[in-house]
């Protein structure tokens, strides 16, 4: 007698199923999809900017001789003995305890050697200006904060990038071009970034 031939087919297991039914897809335009897909999904995110001591770093470009020297700038005339409050304060001021929001004459009497000063407007305006322009090269969707802070959404983003930290350093180093030190915070929403930027390192590259 002949033997039978015998044929066996092999089922293939749950997880082999699974692993072709996963298989990422390699036509073309899949992987333009995919690469959309993923852009869109970098672009979910919002940068909030805070640059520290913006009035008196100013303040120092124009007069060098204040650098690491404890001052003010305050509304108005600027002077302790007048109704006011601090618009910003030095690095060497805040050791000492003084703060923005502060009534002048309260930081008088905690810091009575300080030197107190009227915010320029006028001269900080170019600066401000250039400031914003960088922002809106970021982002079509910027808010404005007060003064030189700023919320850019990424889902106004143009420029290529590997990812929003990435983006964060290079505004980062942008602004520290400027004479500035700014403090960036990126998360999903704007409550999350402005916590993120206040938790960052001093240079904002956290």
């Amino acid at each position: 007698m002949q033997p039978h031939n015998t044929m066996t087919t092999q089922i293939p297991s749950q997880s082999a199923r699974e692993t072709v039914a996963t298989r990422p897809p390699s036509t073309p335009d899949a992987l333009q999809a995919a690469r959309a897909s993923e852009r869109a999904r970098l672009r979910q995110g919002v940068m909030n900017v805070r640059v520290r001591h913006f009035y008196c770093a100013l303040e120092e470009m124009y007069d060098p001789a204040l650098r690491g020297q404890p001052f003010v700038v305050g509304t108005g005339t600027g002077r302790p003995n007048e109704p006011g409050r601090v618009i910003d304060v030095s690095p060497a001021a805040l050791r000492l305890g003084l703060a923005p929001g502060m009534p002048l004459r309260r930081a008088h009497r905690i810091a009575p050697r300080t030197r107190f000063m009227p915010a320029s407007y006028d001269r900080y305006q170019p600066l401000l200006q250039h400031l914003r322009e960088r922002y809106r090269a970021y982002s079509r969707i910027v808010e404005s904060l007060p003064v030189a802070d700023a919320f850019i959404d990424l889902r106004g983003c143009d420029l290529a990038f590997d990812s929003p930290v990435a983006l964060a350093e290079r505004l980062c180093a942008e602004i520290a071009e400027m004479g500035l030190t700014a403090l960036i915070g990126i998360a999903n929403g704007k409550a999350i970034a402005e916590l993120a930027a206040l938790m960052s390192r001093r240079d904002g590259r956290q």
